[in-house]
């Protein structure tokens, strides 16, 4: 797989010719599973293939129980300078019921193992709206947050996807279903507890200290060209073309740089992510934009189908005349969203 992926960034070096690449991204579950070899094989591929930036952002995705000492100063000596590790929760129930192999001993030793080999940009996942949890229940993740003093948080609501275990677990009246109510609480203690530690929300589902956002994911959200390496990533041309590889890794592999598969994205297509990814960041969106963007004829539609969510309070001018969603209604951001849409 490695040799593979290594292969794939050569094959496709012409494609966005000229750009130059300021982050680099190791994502898609673990990649930790692979030793630093491994990881610098794929790393030299890509710096020989590409023109890349002098120290780009490189972030590597991590479980708790994937960080030993040995191994975090190994990534750093190959340029790694982001640690994102998928906590998930401080309580050892929740770890178990989301079948994690790590408990909260393992969440704080990973943390300031990462921070004794010389990272100072940690990022950190959290799950809340879990069933069983009292205010105090999140107000304890969040504050050992605090006290490990990372650079970013990304907190997720937990969602119950179609035929999943944990749908079979809910229908089966073995789990109290999930609460709405219970997450959107759980969503404003969270913006309150950042607020209060200067951690600053950039976008509905992640914080960060000052200068610290993940200029990786900003990117996807302002729809800079983006190129993506191996089974099932996705790439971007910056303009109209998205395309994406196969999934299947067998498939992968069997196909040399895989087959890939695009799509092209017509002027509503664009406008609808934009207003999706827009409302979602704390700058908001612009009428301004939209014209640029997409011309007179989106501007005039925006305008119409925000005249209720302006006047009811869902949508607000923001103090630089952007538009954005107050707090009370950012958990709602996504039906928010769709009723701006053009079909």
């Amino acid at each position: 797989m490695v040799s593979a992926i290594a292969n794939e960034a050569r094959v496709r070096a012409d494609e966005l010719s000229g750009q130059s690449f300021e982050t680099i991204y190791f994502g898609g579950g673990t990649p930790t599973t692979l030793n630093p070899l491994q990881l610098d094989e794929i790393l030299n591929a890509i710096h020989a293939s590409y023109n890349v930036v002098p120290n780009p952002e490189l972030t590597i995705e991590s479980n708790p129980d994937n960080l030993s000492r040995e191994y975090l100063d190994q990534i750093r000596s190959l340029g790694f300078n982001r640690l994102s590790i998928g906590l998930q929760s401080f309580h050892n129930r929740d770890l178990a019921f989301m079948h994690r192999s790590h408990r909260e001993a393992d969440n704080i030793r990973a943390v300031k193992s990462a921070q004794d080999a010389g990272f100072d940009n940690i990022s950190v996942d959290l799950i809340y709206g879990i069933p069983w949890h009292s205010k105090a229940d999140w107000q304890h993740n969040l504050d050992q947050i605090g006290k490990l003093q990372v650079q970013h948080l990304s907190a997720y609501a937990l969602t119950v996807e179609p035929k999943t275990e944990l749908d079979i677990i809910v229908n089966k009246k073995k789990l109290l279903a999930m609460d709405e109510d219970k997450s959107a609480q759980h969503f404003l203690q969270l913006r309150s507890w950042a607020r209060a530690q200067g951690i600053f929300p950039y976008e509905i589902s992640n914080f960060a200290c000052p200068g610290f956002h993940s200029r990786h994911n900003s990117a996807y959200w302002t729809g800079i060209p983006y190129l993506g390496l191996g089974p099932s990533a996705h790439s971007f041309d910056g303009k109209t073309c998205r395309s994406w590889n196969i999934s299947n890794n067998a498939k992968y592999l069997a196909e040399a740089a895989g087959t890939r598969k695009s799509e092209q994205l017509g002027s509503t297509d664009l406008y609808n992510e934009y207003i999706m990814t827009g409302l979602r960041r704390s700058e908001g969106i612009s009428l301004e934009e939209i014209t640029q963007r997409f011309g007179i004829t989106f501007h005039d539609f925006f305008k119409n189908e925000s005249v209720l969510l302006l006047k009811d309070g869902r949508l607000v001018h923001s103090d630089r005349e952007r538009i954005i969603i107050p707090e009370a209604h950012l958990f709602q951001a996504d039906g928010i969203a769709s009723a701006l849409f053009m079909i």
